[in-house]
């Protein structure tokens, strides 16, 4: 992304049921700054994220996931996570290596 005021988000959440989609950066639950969400509803609509300011100049944790509440209970689906880097322009380079699973012997 190239930093400006805000950004759209490619991500579409869509289900069989009404939730609510959560889009969560750098695992910081700040609302309406690094955290947000949005109701999706089972209408087969597409939901865009639109709007979001953008943050720093470098690489971000963005982890998303949805939630619905199904017989009065609560379920989450499994989060998806994924690295946003956000430059100024020009000729800066910045190198992202997404690594979450750490595996040693």
């Amino acid at each position: 992304y190239i930093k400006e005021d805000t950004f759209a988000l490619k991500f579409i959440p869509y289900g069989n049921c009404d939730c609510t989609a959560h889009i969560v950066f750098d695992g910081n639950y700040a609302e309406g700054i690094t955290y947000f969400t949005k109701n999706i509803y089972a209408t087969g609509q597409e939901e865009r994220f639109t709007n979001i300011p953008a943050l720093e100049y470098g690489t971000h944790t963005c982890e998303m996931y949805l939630t619905a509440v199904i017989n009065g209970e609560t379920y989450e689906t499994l989060k998806t996570t994924h690295e946003l880097t956000f430059i100024k322009g020009g000729t800066s380079t910045i190198i992202t290596v997404p690594y979450y699973k750490t595996v040693a012997s």
